[in-house]
């Protein structure tokens, strides 16, 4: 049980460490994705509009409206939104869901390196923590979704490796189905990784794998049933194919090492941001690798071979492979393969001390490895700038009325552009299949018109009541879902 102490204060330490030029109150910084803050404040007033779970933003698309959340994958920002209602403040809900996000996934790497010693996962941890693609994600890109499913990764390993009790099948299942809804691409990216591992460590006790296998998909319904069934509700689709993926593969030396910037991903090598995944990592994967071949661990190198393929699948080499399975291309850019690399890799290098056997002799690699790591990989957490950010500016309407444009994909098909005027009364909005009209307690066909937007024909002068619901496809989500909790609760207490 010390050991668990150990490693979750590590994760904790390691997490305020990466975040801490962020620390202060207010304080903020420049990043790709700007619109974090209006996200958890739009799913907060659409839920305090009624609708659960939140589907529509009702005050973007200069008043129009779009399903912002029906089909983003929504973790980070639930757990943001129940930050701000405990903080009082936007800015802090996504700091605490950052930081409760990377201390997990510090804590899953260590888990799953414990195999090798306390050792192996203090570098593992520490390896993850200083992750030069950690810090792109956190500090250039802003991708919050990512590594909230980046850092669930490991958690999904780790908990498939076990499978021992009734209560590890819940926790495995409630687990993966958190990792489907944390980012819309990575559990694809990820499928193939899962998979493998699950059933080289289950091969010959398969009918172990359907209760977890049964209770994943029924809690994870009520989102990969839209998402796979409705998708064509939206332009998602036809806007990740309008990125060309060939521009976007990493040449193998960027992955040593590249310049770090805080610009875009452009064809070749001069990206205007970093590839690197640390010298360190890998040349202390390097020794990992070495150490399984040696004393012939074949089962623990699916570790290093995930990390190549993850590598593989980022760059150039892969291409042909890229062609062979055109839905690929959704996910736009190859290097997001990157960040399941990062948590392998991180492994992998924790692998390396299991060369060193003296107690004492330990204690030196640890120190060495943890303060190179330090020492190179640090310095890339921090932002370009920082500054103190008033809260209300990204709630304010203009601000507001800019997300449609950086946020396209989720238009409705039927509003082939954004209004230029905002609607004439409270009945028109952009036409979405979840708009109900009520008139007279009756229920009134909603249609598309040719703008796109909602036509009601009514019938006499009594006011209509418009609002939103779910479609039918939802509803038997929502039903699978709440089924599959009800049954992980009975399968854990049944004797």
């Amino acid at each position: 049980m010390r050991k668990y102490y150990l490693f979750i204060a590590v994760s904790l330490l390691l997490s305020v460490l990466v975040l801490w030029p962020i620390h202060t109150a207010g304080s903020w910084y420049p990043m790709h994705d700007t619109t974090h803050i209006a996200r958890v404040y739009l799913m907060e007033q659409t839920i305090r509009g009624g609708q659960f779970p939140p589907i529509w933003a009702d005050t973007i698309n200069n008043g129009y409206g779009y399903p912002l959340f029906h089909f983003y994958a929504p973790l980070f920002y639930y757990v943001a939104l129940i930050g701000k209602l405990v903080s009082g403040s936007y800015l802090v809900g996504l700091k605490l869901s950052l930081f409760f996000f990377i201390s997990a996934g510090i804590l899953g790497v260590m888990k799953l390196s414990s195999h090798w010693g306390r050792g192996a996962a203090l570098i593992a941890g520490v390896a993850l923590a200083l992750s030069p693609y950690l810090a792109l994600d956190i500090y250039v890109r802003g991708a919050f979704a990512e590594i909230t499913a980046l850092m669930l990764f490991p958690w999904v390993l780790v908990l498939w490796e076990r499978l021992k009790s009734k209560s590890d099948i819940v926790l495995a299942a409630i687990t993966t189905a958190l990792f489907l809804i944390s980012h819309n691409l990575i559990p694809i990216i990820a499928f193939p990784i899962i998979v493998v591992w699950v059933l080289v460590l289950h091969r010959q006790s398969l009918v172990r794998l359907l209760w977890p296998t049964l209770l994943t998909i029924l809690i994870s319904a009520s989102f990969w049933l839209p998402l796979i069934f409705e998708r064509s509700f939206v332009q998602a689709d036809q806007i990740a194919r309008v990125t060309d993926y060939t521009l976007h593969f990493v040449s193998p030396s960027q992955i040593w090492n590249s310049i770090w910037g805080f610009g875009g991903s452009v064809a070749g090598i001069e990206d205007g941001l970093s590839f690197k995944m640390g010298k360190i990592q890998l040349l202390l994967g390097l020794l990992g690798v070495i150490y399984l071949v040696w004393k012939k661990q074949f089962k623990r190198l699916v570790f290093p071979l995930f990390a190549v393929f993850a590598f593989f699948m980022s760059t150039i080499l892969s291409q042909w492979l890229w062609n062979l399975l055109p839905f690929l291309a959704v996910i736009q850019f190859p290097w997001r393969y990157l960040s399941l690399a990062a948590s392998l890799l991180a492994v992998t290098a924790g692998i390396s001390i299991a060369f060193i056997k003296p107690k004492l002799g330990r204690y030196i690699f640890i120190l060495i490895a943890v303060l190179t790591l330090f020492y190179f990989n640090y310095k890339y957490f921090s932002p370009q700038q920082t500054f103190y950010e008033d809260e209300n500016h990204y709630t304010s309407e203009p601000y507001l009325s800019t997300i449609t444009s950086i946020v396209p994909e989720f238009m409705p098909r039927w509003m082939k552009e954004a209004p230029s005027l905002p609607p004439a009364n409270n009945l028109e909005r952009a036409y979405y299949p979840t708009w109900r009209a009520v008139q007279d307690g009756k229920e009134l066909e909603v249609i598309p018109d040719g703008r796109g937007v909602t036509f009601i024909p009514t019938i006499n002068s009594t006011p209509i009541r418009l609002y939103q619901s779910h479609t039918p496809l939802e509803r038997i989500g929502y039903a699978l879902s709440l089924l599959g909790l009800g049954l992980s609760l009975w399968y854990w207490r049944r004797t």
